[in-house]
């Protein structure tokens, strides 16, 4: 019994100092990340590597929360791991790699939508505007484009104040809902998030919309609302009733 009890003991503290080695890669990724811009951080969270890596962290809570016995009856503690296990997950699912895309999830992470008066379209595409990345599970119909323009400047040039674009969202073909999009007040639909991205400079017969999924953001808000509730627990209500007891 003794020696099972330190055989445990010693699994506890290789995986306690694993998870500890591991948050601390994570961190330290996470500033390498920030020198290399938007376009080198999206490829390198969205690697293999880094995705089994997620998987193993994630693992590795819950190992900790099945071995540590004391963990499960701490409300607090509970919570903190629990929360930090779901923004993990949310992160993962966010991503644009193979392991991000769960079974029957075969929508676009990101892309643009280019979108002419009158025009219905679903695919969306690169950068470069020619390149496909994926189809939308919905279509857009662009119905008007409209531009405000501040007066005349010292100059004669007539500077653009906003832009918007008037949609509409079908599904299978029949109208859903005609929504309009404005410069930071994008759209959101079907955990899609839709923002006016461009238009046409030239003779506006066009615009251009920039779609971003937002699959995995709800199992981060649930995550933080978890690692939050947690802190009060072990920093506020906890530390409240010992003393409560040690008064009485």
């Amino acid at each position: 019994m003794i020696k099972l009890s330190l055989a445990v003991k010693k699994i506890e503290l290789i995986i306690a100092w694993l998870f500890l080695t591991a948050i601390i890669t994570l961190a330290a990724l996470s500033v390498y990340a920030a020198f290399l811009g938007a376009e080198h951080t999206r490829i390198l969270f969205s690697s293999p590597a880094l995705q089994i890596f997620w998987l193993a962290l994630i693992a590795l809570l819950f190992i900790r929360l099945a071995l540590f016995q004391p963990l499960r009856k701490e409300p607090g503690m509970l919570c903190m791991y629990l929360g930090v296990a779901l923004i993990l997950a949310g992160g993962l699912r966010g991503t644009e790699s193979s392991l991000g895309r769960w079974p029957k999830l075969q929508s676009p992470s990101s892309g643009y939508l280019t979108l002419f008066a009158g025009n219905v379209q679903t695919t969306l595409t690169s950068g470069d505007m020619e390149t496909v990345s994926g189809e939308l599970p919905f279509g857009l119909r662009l119905e008007s484009f409209r531009i405000e323009y501040y007066p005349d400047d010292d100059n004669g040039q007539t500077p653009t104040r906003s832009f918007a674009s008037e949609v509409t969202i079908l599904e299978n073909g029949a109208a859903v809902a005609t929504k309009t999009i404005r410069v930071n007040y994008p759209l959101y639909y079907k955990n899609y998030h839709i923002y006016q991205h461009s238009y046409d400079t030239r003779d506006h017969r066009y615009t251009v919309l920039y779609v971003k999924s937002a699959r995995g953001l709800q199992l981060v808000y649930a995550g933080f609302i978890l690692l939050g509730l947690g802190v009060m627990w072990w920093g506020w209500a906890e530390p409240l009733k010992t003393e409560k007891v040690r008064w009485n």
